[in-house]
């Protein structure tokens, strides 16, 4: 299996609640970076993007969950000269995307290289925290956020509407949900 591969981090709850809070970026830090496969070790082969523009789990969505080597890496699926293992039997449809995706692959060469990630959202390829938060807040600005940042009323009351649209706020609703239980005080 892979190791040292973002794809496999995931959100438990023994986790500390800033690394979770960082898991929850990790699918917007993946959408900006691209794999350069060199020997394929660190790469995985469905949820990485590597050869295109899309992740194969995107690009092959059908494909991706049927596939018995989900987390495998790319070194792994190379070893076995690119074949995959199915659930199932693929029909007609399901056998013209894996010759797509089979097309794809034969003509993809490893090497002793290890993989590198190349950041897609600046010019050097190069990661920087400045345009991971662009990103982030692009997200954050959508239609009604940008009607809250907009409205001509106090910042605190910006910032209390913008935490209770992303249910950041305690609401009687959420307590009950939490298995709190709210104290009336009228």
């Amino acid at each position: 299996m892979k190791q040292h591969c973002i794809s496999m981090l995931k959100k438990k709850p023994t986790n500390s609640p800033v690394w979770n809070d960082l898991l929850k970026v990790k699918d917007v830090y993946r959408q900006g970076r691209k794999m350069i496969v060199g020997n394929g070790v660190k790469t995985d082969f469905w949820q990485d993007t590597w050869c295109t523009d899309a992740p194969f789990s995107i690009k092959f969505a059908e494909l991706f969950n049927i596939c018995n080597e989900q987390n495998w890496s790319v070194a792994q699926i190379a070893q076995r000269g690119w074949r995959l293992t199915f659930r199932r039997w693929l029909g007609e449809t399901l056998q013209n995307q894996m010759r797509e995706l089979r097309d794809m692959l034969t003509s993809y060469a490893l090497n002793e290289e290890n993989d590198s990630p190349k950041w897609c959202w600046e010019k050097p390829g190069v990661f920087t925290v400045k345009t991971m938060y662009e990103q982030l807040c692009y997200n954050e600005t959508g239609a009604p956020y940008m009607m809250i940042w907009r409205a001509k009323i106090p910042l605190k009351i910006k910032i209390w509407m913008w935490l209770v649209e992303q249910k950041a706020i305690l609401t009687k609703d959420n307590l009950t949900k939490n298995g709190r239980h709210s104290v009336c005080l009228l």
